[in-house]
């Protein structure tokens, strides 16, 4: 199975492929697109270029996209697990463990994309702040550069992408 690049939102093949052989058997499970710098270039390019959206968004839109991947997750536990423990030789217990944690790690970020709103300090701490109060606004940075080792392919990957979402940031990921 040859996986390619997701780069603005489209599936991109490239010329170099690494092979993914499963740790007991050898056996190759799949092949991932090998991406150039020309390829990270493109990305990061398309993730700056869809930040403004990203940031537009409203906390609660930004909680549901966390929410839904959250149930996806769910939803495809057994195969997201499988996946883990044919290419990592973990035991499927500790995938499904980790795809449990994965889900709860996007349910921690979609509350707290509620959350990330800043701050109203009161100034009277000053001579002429009585009555007086300073705010602060959150706002996204823009662009995330994420990468995942391969111990917790899953639930790392949700460590990074989930904050990201929730503060209304794009991000190029690699795991």
């Amino acid at each position: 199975m040859k996986k390619g690049l997701w780069i603005n939102g489209e599936w991109k093949m490239t010329a170099d492929w690494m092979e993914v052989q499963a740790p007991y058997s050898q056996e190759v499970i799949a092949q991932f697109a090998m991406a150039t710098e020309q390829d990270v270039q493109e990305a990061i390019e398309s993730a700056q270029a869809a930040a403004p959206q990203m940031a537009a968004l409203t906390a609660f839109q930004r909680a549901e996209i966390l929410e839904h991947l959250a149930t996806l997750f769910a939803e495809h536990r057994e195969e997201a697990a499988s996946i883990i423990s044919l290419e990592s030789a973990k035991p499927l217990k500790y995938a499904y463990a980790e795809i449990d944690r994965t889900i709860e790690t996007y349910k921690f970020a979609a509350e707290e994309a509620k959350r990330l709103t800043g701050e109203m300090i009161p100034m009277d701490a000053s001579k002429n702040g009585e009555g007086r109060f300073a705010y602060t606004l959150r706002e996204p940075i823009g662009v995330v550069a994420a990468i995942t080792p391969f111990n917790f392919p899953q639930n790392l990957v949700a460590h990074k992408v989930g904050p990201a979402l929730a503060a209304g940031n794009t991000i190029v990921l690699k795991p």
